[in-house]
């Protein structure tokens, strides 16, 4: 089922741009007309105008049409979805992580010991940062007893990162 959203997209398509099924114009210039619409050949799809009792008109396609559409539409929304994330990554707010380290995270390798290597960061540089001692920083990094949350907090603002990248 389509949304709301994803509807009320395809409409503001086939009334803007997709002058063939838009029920609003009958000419190549978006002007309506009472004449009836001109029938498509053997090679095109038909479309059939349906006024119903509240007087607003509609337009029916083939079934193939529409589902080309709601792809075209799909890929428009996916393309401006990529850009959005892009603008993001060019303006610092989204942060690109590489395969290598995502694969080592899906490992089970430490997860703040890889963030601070992620950050080009010594143990020295985390745990001054963090403001907790080395030797705690190493006992996390090498599993044991995980800290408390607040040690957690700390190393997870000092990486730049919240705290359920640690978990």
């Amino acid at each position: 089922m389509l949304n709301r959203q994803l509807s009320a997209k395809i409409a503001s398509l086939t009334a803007g741009s997709w002058r063939g099924a838009s029920p609003i114009s009958a000419d190549r210039f978006g002007r309506r007309s009472d004449r009836e619409e001109p029938s498509m050949n053997k090679n095109q799809n038909t479309v059939q105008y349906i006024q119903i009792a509240a007087g607003e008109r509609l337009a029916v396609i083939p079934e193939a049409e529409y589902l080309r559409m709601i792809e075209a539409l799909e890929d428009r929304l996916d393309v401006e979805a990529a850009r959005e994330i892009l603008a993001r990554i060019k303006d610092g707010t989204e942060e690109v992580i590489p395969a290598e380290f995502v694969n080592r995270l899906l490992d089970g390798e430490n997860t703040v010991k890889l963030w601070r290597e992620f950050r080009e960061m010594t143990v020295d540089d985390l745990a001054e940062k963090a403001g907790i001692s080395v030797n705690d920083l190493s006992a996390i990094e090498n599993g044991q007893p995980d800290g408390s949350f607040g040690t957690i907090k700390k190393i997870a603002a000092a990486l730049r990162i919240s705290v359920d990248d640690l978990a």
